[in-house]
């Protein structure tokens, strides 16, 4: 009967994930694994192993197999008290603690039962040392006890082999690899921006749990990064209540004024601003249904953020509203068999949000929208005390609305953008820059299944296997309008003797048009085009113990990605095969020194703005003119707004002119890693690590001379062809060393 009930829930898992999958979800969970052993060191099958925790619903259990060895899948993060049992022989506890998407080991010695007692032993923190994976465990309660940043970005920095010396914040480079090419994951949502790879801020500080950085010896779990994985959870429920409050403060007088303000006098002025977070969990139904929430405000409600515009000195505030909150909900259908669902939203309001170097307070955007959430589900199960199951489903939205102008006008409602060229001033001007009735998206969604299997044998030891199939689909909407009217008039405003700006009677600057200095720009936009760009994945990962001494961990990633926009375009239909390896030597067997080696390929993931460069998704056709008439200036000058006194100079039509090689994919990257690690005398370890890493492929654009120049209107204009280059090589090799 229990083998039918396992091979149904089994059957509706398998059925569930032909839906679909995800890419590099990560891991939610943890393991406790280990080995039961007589006082003598003869192995002990059939013991049985029973876990509690207040972070779990009930308890879990597993029968020890040939060689007195178990693995239990799927705990939620925390402390756990773990029990053996055998007839015959005392009962032996102990207590360890899980690692968010690591491994606990509690390893137990049974001798035979004369009364009626329990041993308890004291159980160690859990080591780095276990896994052949580069990887380090941040907790809430260690964190908070530093005076550094919060957030996921910022916790990670504490791990070896990261900087945030970077093009943009937001921002980490992880063993060298690009910064923007990591996968950066909150409750199983990948929360980066899929143009830049910086972070949405969807979480709230006080709410997260931990952070697991993994840096190197990756598991063929996790694509689409050619850097690492920072993968953190908020906090669940359990059968206390249990909360916490906490205010941050700020105030724009505890910032000294720039030179440019204190030249002009220029205090800064606005509010302070205290940033309340607040956190409660608890049973709903004790051991079955449990809830956390959180929420984030500001007193006042919108933050005061004081700025300068540039040349004209002119004060300004950046009124930010950014409540967030998060709904939690954990529920047991049975001991074996778990949901979890998890929503944050970080909807976001602006009102004179800067774009680009302003100059006036025209080209402020009034009213800016940033609404961005993420929701997770997951559904995890116990078939037998051998095999697990889980099915994830998680998404990401945000997007730009409401960023630029929304007037036809085309001389008074256009943005207008100085170079310098004629009064020396340079800046924005006139209106806002973009379209705001042409906002963009930048969303993705997940899908996750995956079967893990736990196989003892006496000949070959234990195998530890992961069989998964993922599916990630990334989407951007908007064309990237540039301007509401489609121009934008590239010109200085006036100035006086005194470098002062002038305006007209009606308050406005003042254009001023020279020829081969001032330009023209149009911009024709396809609004609300769409690309989507889907990886499918299939994993297989094995952890293999073959004795005390030797172990190896051998897996394999498959992914195929494709790509689709609006007026069919298609640009990637390509394949990419990732081996992941991994070999341990414990020199005495008894876990005290380790000798590891590894081998992996990554795939990097696929950036929507280059790959979906021949598409209008985010291309809008640009033609570009100089200005060839007479000098002239004010918005009353007919003949400097006459297009008949531009000559075109260039043109942009990326659906007209640019390629992609056939099987372009995205650069690969080759790491190879060694490491010695020990177990300090007093408790702790330490861990010294070289990595090399050498990544190639890389995707470029070159002007093809074999395909001819495409004719866009009475221009010729150069093809150009994106394909996989074998010229450029990133290498990075370091000397990593963490110790506890």
């Amino acid at each position: 009967m229990q083998l039918r009930k396992g091979t149904a829930w089994l059957a509706l898992v398998l059925s569930l994930a032909t839906a679909g999958a995800a890419f590099a979800q990560g891991s939610q969970t943890g393991t406790i694994t280990g080995t039961v052993e007589q006082s003598d060191g003869t192995a002990l099958p059939g013991a049985t192993v029973t876990v509690t925790s207040s972070a779990l619903q009930g308890s879990r259990t597993a029968i020890t197999g040939a060689n007195g060895d178990f693995s239990i899948r799927l705990l939620p993060p925390g402390g756990y008290k773990v029990v053996f049992t055998l007839e015959g022989l005392k009962a032996t506890e102990m207590n360890v603690t899980v690692p968010l998407g690591g491994t606990a080991r509690a390893d137990a010695k049974m001798e035979m039962a004369t009364a009626e007692e329990t041993i308890v032993v004291t159980g160690e923190a859990p080591s780095p040392l276990q896994t052949t994976v580069i990887a380090t465990n941040l907790e809430a309660k260690q964190i908070d006890e530093l005076a550094i940043g919060r957030n996921p970005v910022a916790v990670a920095q504490l791990a070896p082999g990261l900087t945030d010396n970077t093009p943009l914040g937001g921002q980490v480079a992880i063993n060298g690899a690009m910064a923007y090419d990591n996968a950066i994951l909150i409750n199983g949502v990948n929360v980066q921006d899929p143009i830049f790879g910086q972070t949405n801020n969807l979480f709230i500080e006080e709410a997260i749990e931990e952070t697991q950085v993994l840096t190197s010896g990756i598991s063929a779990e996790y694509g689409g990064f050619t850097g690492g994985v920072i993968n953190s959870i908020t906090k669940s429920g359990s059968n206390d209540f249990k909360g916490s409050l906490r205010a941050d403060a700020t105030d724009p007088d505890w910032r000294d004024e720039t030179p440019f303000e204190k030249d002009r006098g220029i205090e800064r002025t606005g509010k302070g601003t205290q940033v309340i977070s607040a956190t409660l969990g608890g049973p709903i139904v004790h051991d079955r249904l449990w809830f956390f929430v959180a929420g984030q405000t500001s007193n006042p409600t919108a933050s005061e953020i004081p700025g300068t515009l540039l040349y004209s000195g002119i004060p300004y505030t950046t009124t930010r509203k950014n409540n967030r909150y998060e709904i939690k909900l954990t529920g047991a259908i049975t001991p074996s068999h778990s949901l979890q669902a998890s929503y944050i939203n970080n909807d976001r309001t602006d009102t004179n949000n800067v774009q680009l170097r302003p100059i006036e307070p025209a080209s402020l955007n009034a009213n800016a929208e940033f609404p961005n959430d993420g929701l997770s589900a997951s559904y995890t199960g116990i078939f037998t005390g051998s095999l697990y199951g889980e099915l994830r489903y998680s998404e990401k939205a945000f997007q730009f609305k409401g960023l630029g102008g929304t007037g036809s006008d085309i001389i008074n409602d256009s943005p207008y953008y100085a170079y310098g060229y004629v009064t020396g001033v340079s800046g924005l001007w006139n209106a806002p820059y973009f379209d705001a009735t042409d906002p963009e998206d930048r969303d993705n969604k997940d899908w996750t299944a995956s079967l893990s299997y736990f196989l003892s044998t006496e000949a070959a030891g234990s195998h530890d296997m992961k069989f998964g199939y993922d599916d990630f689909t990334v989407t951007r909407t908007g064309g990237n309008s540039q301007s509401p009217t489609n121009y934008v008039w590239v010109t200085d405003p006036a100035i006086d003797a005194a470098g002062n700006l002038l305006h007209d009677s009606q308050g406005r600057l003042i254009p001023v048009f020279a020829p081969d200095a001032s330009q023209l720009w149009i911009y024709i936009a396809t609004r609300g085009a769409e690309l989507n760009i889907e990886t499918q994945s299939a994993f297989f990962n094995d952890r293999w113990n073959l004795n005390k001494n030797f172990s190896f961990n051998l897996g394999v990633r498959y992914e195929k990605s494709s790509s689709d926009a609006t007026g069919g375009v298609n640009t990637l239909d390509t394949t990419a095969f990732t081996p992941r390896l991994g070999a341990s030597w414990d020199i005495r067997g008894d876990g005290m020194y380790k000798v590891d080696l590894t081998y992996a390929d990554y795939a990097g993931r696929y950036n929507p703005s280059i790959f979906g460069r021949n598409s209008p998704v985010g291309n809008p056709l640009g033609q570009y003119y100089v200005y060839v008439g007479p000098e002239g200036e004010g918005r009353d000058c007919a003949y400097c707004y006459d297009l008949d006194n531009y000559a075109l100079s260039s043109v942009a039509a990326p659906a007209a002119n640019i390629f992609f090689d056939n099987n372009i994919k995205a650069p690969i990257s080759t790491e190879w890693t060694a490491s010695f690690g020990l177990q300090l005398p007093k408790g702790g370890f330490a861990k010294f690590t070289y990595v090399d890493r050498n990544t190639t492929d890389f995707v470029e654009d070159f002007i093809d001379l074999s395909h001819p120049a495409v004719q866009i209107g009475d221009n010729l204009v150069d093809a150009i062809t994106y394909r996989n280059t074998s010229d450029l090589e990133r290498k990075y090799q370091a000397l990593q060393a963490s110790a506890e």
